[in-house]
């Protein structure tokens, strides 16, 4: 695993989340390290997961002996969808300590950000995908709203 501390704008580091095809941690300036107890993966319930990308979260969770929460944010979900896609989810995340919670129709930043601080989060984790400039033109950005204002340190992954 490769390792480069850095410090950069928020430009900057939106330029290595979308350009960097490796784990990315983001941590917040003025953060104060503490152990990760409670780790929080921020994902779109229709992604299609792989334990690939996966690994460093995994590892991680391992290492710190973290529990885990998988945090789905959704439109309007179908419940009978959502149990067959958290089937799936249990089997990637077999042997670890998870639980999983559904934040329905409230914007991607504010939903984290409540959790994150309800919860106590310690590391929030995502899997981001590579978004074309017209999509993030037209549409916004789901990288910028993870990263911006972040409270705690973000592992970025890559499909």
């Amino acid at each position: 695993m490769h390792r480069t501390l850095i410090n950069l704008g928020r430009t900057q580091v939106m330029n290595v989340i979308r350009n960097v095809n490796c784990p990315v941690l983001v941590i917040p300036q003025d953060y104060k390290y503490k152990t990760l107890n409670l780790i929080v993966f921020v994902i779109n319930i229709d992604e299609k997961l792989t334990k690939k990308p996966l690994k460093p979260l995994m590892h991680i969770v391992s290492k710190f002996n973290s529990e885990l929460n998988i945090l789905t944010l959704e439109k309007d979900e179908n419940l009978d969808s959502y149990k067959e896609k958290k089937i799936k989810m249990d089997e990637l995340f077999k042997g670890i300590n998870h639980s999983f919670y559904s934040i329905e129709n409230v914007s991607t930043e504010i939903a984290i950000d409540s959790f994150v601080q309800i919860k106590q989060v310690d590391l929030t984790a995502t899997i981001i995908n590579k978004e074309s400039f017209f999509k993030r033109l037209i549409s916004g950005s789901i990288t910028d709203e993870v990263t911006y204002n972040s409270r705690v340190p973000l592992l970025i992954m890559h499909p």
